[in-house]
């Protein structure tokens, strides 16, 4: 038996199957020697649920005008197509932009310009353009962008594709396959978990290829906590208001873990929603102050090494959480203290 798979980017997979017979006599007929299939990739195809939400800007709009459309928006993936829109800027449209956290999907269409309209290429998910679509830049840069790079531009007026080239747009179609594109990119996106858009949307694009694999190494389901007691004990003086945050683990000498990283931030928030509290003393339980690290604690196999990076980088979230905190922090260090635990200590004041 030989089989043979074939993946291509129209999202499709090919599989040929053939078989030896014993004799070529012994085939009936009517069987072909050869079995061929063909199945599109689900991640390409979106099912068609209907038209998604959407709304028009078009003309010369002043941003209070198009806003009150924006918000007519639910909170979903949503289609916006702008159409020979001059678009001026203001700080309710960029601040609604900033605080947006589903996908917004723009079609362009004709001659596109104006501070407001930079803003929401800057701001959208993907941009698709059709051929008839045109930019206006403002070489002295009335907007900063955060996500798009405006320096790469040079002209005043960009054709759709030099605006794909310079990365003011994702791409550059004809207009009905721009048109067809940009719905099938919003039902794609209604499909996509919650956590991978606020992931994407919050921590990318990365500064390099290992802090996107690390970023997307959040998305490995955790297993729930097993019932136990907590790995932080807190208690604030009354009188002197010093907030006294204790690694409480003594049996395995405060050695870090997922659980008591989640106890260290959750005390953070606690001392934070205190307004009183004038300062925090770090101290651990038992003999030692922390051993750092447990090299007991395996990873189970299979975990992704981008999730094991992660969970590493977000144990001493909690410790950079208390010094954000703003009041001094003492360290009140006894017994071992070994690896993590000198890190978890840096971010103490004394």
């Amino acid at each position: 038996v030989v089989g043979v798979s074939s993946f291509g980017y129209s999202g499709t997979i090919a599989n040929a199957v053939l078989e030896a017979a014993a004799a070529a006599s012994a085939l009936p007929p009517s069987l072909p020697p050869l079995v061929y299939k063909r199945r599109s990739f689900p991640w390409y195809e979106a099912k068609d649920k209907g038209l998604p939400p959407s709304c028009r800007l078009a003309g010369c709009m002043r941003a209070s005008s198009a806003l009150r459309r924006l918000r007519r928006l639910p909170d979903a993936a949503a289609h916006v197509q702008l159409q020979s829109l001059t678009l001026d800027a203001s700080e309710e449209l960029s601040e609604w932009l900033r605080a947006r956290r589903e996908p917004l999907v723009l079609l362009c269409r004709g001659p596109v310009g104006g501070a407001g309209a930079l803003l929401l290429l800057d701001a959208a998910t993907v941009v698709v353009a059709d051929t008839t679509f045109t930019l206006s830049v403002q070489p002295e840069g009335s907007v900063r962008l955060q996500r798009r790079p405006a320096g790469r531009a040079t002209a005043t007026t960009l054709s759709a594709s030099d605006a794909a080239q310079a990365g003011l747009v994702d791409s550059a179609l004809s207009p009905a396959t721009a048109a067809a594109e940009s719905r099938r990119l919003v039902q794609r996106l209604s499909s996509l978990p919650a956590p991978l858009l606020k992931t994407c949307r919050s921590l990318l694009p990365a500064p390099s290829v290992d802090a996107a694999l690390v970023a997307m190494g959040s998305l490995f389901p955790r297993p729930p906590r097993s019932i136990g007691k907590r790995l932080v004990r807190l208690y604030v003086d009354g009188e002197s208001k010093v907030a006294v945050v204790e690694l409480n683990d003594p049996s395995r000498m405060n050695s870090f873990s997922a659980e008591l990283a989640e106890d260290v931030a959750e005390a953070a928030a606690s001392i934070g929603r205190d307004p009183l509290v004038k300062a925090i003393v770090l101290q651990g339980a038992g003999p030692h102050f922390s051993v750092g690290g447990n090299p007991f604690q395996r990873e189970k196999a299979g975990v992704p090494l981008a999730a094991v990076a992660f969970g590493c980088r977000t144990l001493y979230d909690g410790f950079g959480a208390l010094y954000k905190l703003g009041v001094p922090m003492v360290a009140a260090v006894h017994g071992k203290l070994i690896g993590g635990g000198v890190a978890a200590c840096l971010h103490a004041d004394y």
